[in-house]
């Protein structure tokens, strides 16, 4: 009986144990079956969702472009080491610094393209000239910069001068593009009247006979890639040093689209210097010892079909450029859209600060409404001569290129800051 009741025991165990097995089985099965389609739902659903943390993605310096009431612009430059595009939310507020008093604020949405470094604008409105804060946060990351606001002063030669005949569109400009100087998204205030007698004291090097100035403008016509050229002036050893801000305005009057017609119109240097004699030198070797020294802005009116801007991979077949450290061997690259390019003014601000060299690109004489941006690392050298437009230069040292295309326009206005 006793062996039995044993044996009983025993079966009725091993039952319960198989049905415990059973059913541990089959939750788990369930539950992780459960738990993989509510990963799926939750990634389905956070697919256009920033994450919280995104590893590589850097904030690198926040530059005051332009200081100058009502309308401001500060760059945030970005660095992103991820594979992929990358969307966060920022936020910022300029305040007065003696008392935190908030005078104006934004949001929106900004994209950093995958494994690039990547140029943003805002423009804060104020009213207020004295020290101000600006505050940058986004995804974690968070900058600030302290600066003193000011107002437009003409301090240039002959201010009270009227315009030569050539240059009769330069204060406004209204015949480029439509702007009658209070154009604006955001803030009033229209533009402060362009400099007048702008290069006056520069001198011409021009031995293609392609350039010629007065003192409110230079310009270009039939300008060839391999014409010589440099409008410029001797400011000093070492006048331009780690910060300053310097402003103009170009137009290319011609409809010349290829890369053939690259010019340059700014840039610091030690040496009157060509495109190529920046990248080249005499011997039209890169990167050899004799290859000059600068900061330069360069232009493209239209790229080739084989043309791509660092890390993007779409040709380029617009007017673009690029804004260059040629010591440091570092560039920013911008694009300028053909209806914003040809025959059209566009307004330029420079600024050289913190560390890096930053361009903007305005449509409106009030700066205001902005077509691209973009900056480059910068080293710590200082330069004496200031150009207002020099030539690409150099034939011999591209000699691929089969034909000669020329481009016409002219540079004015330029503001020393």
């Amino acid at each position: 009986m006793l062996k039995l009741s044993t044996l009983r025991l025993g079966i009725i165990i091993a039952a319960i144990i198989i049905i415990i097995a059973i059913i541990v089985t089959w939750a788990s099965y369930y539950y992780s079956s459960d738990l993989e389609s509510d990963d799926n739902d939750q990634d389905d659903k956070k697919s256009d969702v920033e994450p919280e943390v995104i590893d590589e993605l850097y904030l690198n310096a926040l530059v005051v472009v332009d200081n100058e009431i009502p309308n401001l612009t500060v760059a945030i430059i970005f660095e992103n080491a991820e594979e992929i595009d990358v969307s966060i939310s920022g936020s910022w507020n300029l305040t007065q610094e003696n008392n935190s008093e908030i005078l104006d604020s934004g949001e929106e949405m900004v994209t950093i393209l995958a494994d690039t470094n990547d140029t943003h604008t805002v423009q804060p409105i104020t009213d207020y000239i004295g020290s101000v804060v600006f505050e940058y946060s986004a995804n974690g990351l968070y900058d600030s910069v302290v600066f003193n606001t000011t107002i437009f002063v003409n301090t240039t030669e002959n201010e009270t001068e009227e315009p030569s005949e050539d240059n009769e569109t330069s204060n406004g400009d209204e015949d480029s593009n439509g702007d009658d100087g209070q154009s604006g998204g955001g803030g009033g205030g229209g533009a402060p009247p362009a400099p007048s007698g702008s290069y006056t004291g520069f001198n011409e090097f021009d031995p293609n006979g392609s350039i010629t100035f007065t003192k409110d403008r230079i310009t270009f016509t039939e300008l060839a890639r391999d014409h010589d050229g440099s409008i410029y002036k001797d400011m000093g050893t070492g006048y331009f040093g780690s910060t300053f801000t310097h402003k103009f305005q170009f137009k290319v009057t011609s409809d010349n689209k290829t890369l053939e017609g690259t010019f340059m119109p700014w840039s610091v240097c030690n040496e009157i210097s060509t495109y190529h004699q920046f990248r080249y030198g005499a011997d039209c070797i890169e990167n050899n010892s004799d290859d000059h020294v600068g900061l330069a802005l360069t232009i493209h009116p239209k790229g080739q079909e084989d043309i791509t801007l660092s890390n993007e991979s779409e040709n380029i077949t617009e007017p673009h450029g690029n804004i260059r450290d040629w010591t440091f061997g570092s560039a920013g690259h911008f694009v300028i859209p053909d209806e914003d390019f040809f025959g059209k003014m566009i307004y330029v601000t420079i600024t050289r600060s913190n560390g890096y060299l930053v361009v903007v690109l305005y449509r409106d004489s009030s700066r205001t409404d902005i077509i691209d941006s973009a900056s480059t690392l910068t080293g710590p050298d200082s330069y004496d001569i200031i150009q207002g437009l020099a030539a690409r230069g150099a034939r011999p040292c591209a000699p691929w290129y089969s034909d000669v295309f020329n481009v016409s326009g002219y540079v004015e206005a330029l503001k020393l800051g």
